[in-house]
């Protein structure tokens, strides 16, 4: 889907399980709740609206390696595997460096009123980089899908 001049809302969700999870979840989300993308129909935070844009332009390099999953799908594993095979793949040495400095996660542009701010910060991670999204795949940068890439797809039925 084309997005370009696509204009992207967020719409409140009034399901009653949605309402009972936001309200659980409010620090989490920074006080902001989940919404409706449109017109993706992806669930996020009212904030995304304004960070679109940023993330659609966002400087991807044909190294670059995005580590998309549904959540609760052992990203965290993912995340540490492939970085340690594109670093050094040394498993019994503790890396002083967080998890989440290593490989950014991109979702948190649209939970944080900063969220340019980490934007840039992302933007700024050492080659060769690696990026963790529970995004769709639409969401990543236009430009990126040009590269010769491989896909994986995994089914989120036996969650």
């Amino acid at each position: 889907m084309e997005t370009k001049n696509c204009e992207i809302s967020a719409h409140a969700i009034q399901e009653e399980s949605v309402v009972n999870f936001q309200n659980e979840m409010d620090n989490f989300f920074f006080g902001t709740h989940l919404c409706e993308i449109l017109p993706y129909g992806m669930i996020s935070t009212a904030r995304y609206p304004k960070f679109h844009e940023g993330l659609q332009n966002f400087e991807v390099f044909e190294d670059d390696v995005f580590v998309v999953t549904h959540p609760k799908a052992g990203t965290r594993w993912m995340q540490e595997l492939v970085w340690r095979l594109r670093n050094d793949i040394n498993l019994t040495s503790n890396t002083k460096d967080a998890l989440v400095e290593r490989v950014p996660f991109l979702d948190l542009v649209s939970t944080t009123e900063e969220g340019s701010t980490w934007l840039e910060t992302v933007a700024k991670t050492p080659q060769p980089r690696t990026f963790k999204s529970h995004c769709q795949n639409k969401f990543i940068k236009r430009k990126s899908r040009s590269f010769t890439s491989y896909e994986t797809h995994v089914t989120f039925a036996n969650h």
